[in-house]
């Protein structure tokens, strides 16, 4: 029970049960507020978010995002479960974070692969890496700009989001 509606989380077990057959890949949208996060590992590839390597374990491993983010030099907090979909050209399964980049003044690491920042205004849409990447990038683009984010699941046909508000606090035991 969440803020005045019940949340199920069997849609997401299923989902990450269904993709341990064809692969899973952690992701997250990293922003300053301002500005989007986006990477490529070529100049002619479209650019993505940053995504672990694929992994065929039950639930992925997140930790080799983690890992891949703090080799690159990012420094970023990731807050909270953002959008599960599947890419049907591949088969896999992405789970993506929502977090913040702490120090998004310092230059990105480089060549390859290329990190680059974008202005909310400036995302380059026809040059991301798939619909569904575009789609969930349009919805957290309009959700930064009201501050009331949701979290997307795509399920068996159908996807949906549960709205949350209000920014993720450290919990407490009292």
């Amino acid at each position: 029970y969440c803020q005045g509606n019940y949340l199920s989380f069997d849609l997401v077990e299923n989902v990450v049960g269904h993709a341990a057959d064809s692969g899973v890949r952690f992701g997250c949208v990293l922003s300053d507020g301002v500005r989007l996060l986006l990477c490529r590992s070529k100049p002619e590839e479209p650019w993505s978010i940053p995504l672990s390597p694929a992994s065929r374990k039950p639930g992925g491993d997140q930790n080799a995002l983690l890992a891949m983010l703090r080799d690159a030099g990012i420094d970023a907090e990731l807050s909270f479960l953002y959008s599960m979909f599947e890419i049907p050209e591949t088969g896999e399964t992405h789970i993506v974070y929502r977090g913040q980049l702490r120090s998004a003044g310092a230059p990105l690491p480089g060549p390859a692969p290329e990190y680059r920042l974008f202005p909310f205004d400036g995302v380059p849409w026809d040059r991301l890496a798939s619909p569904q990447l575009t789609a969930m990038l349009r919805r957290y683009v309009r959700e930064q700009a009201s501050d009331s984010f949701g979290v997307y699941v795509d399920g068996v046909g159908d996807g949906r989001v549960a709205r949350l508000s209000g920014a993720p606090e450290p919990w407490r035991a009292d």
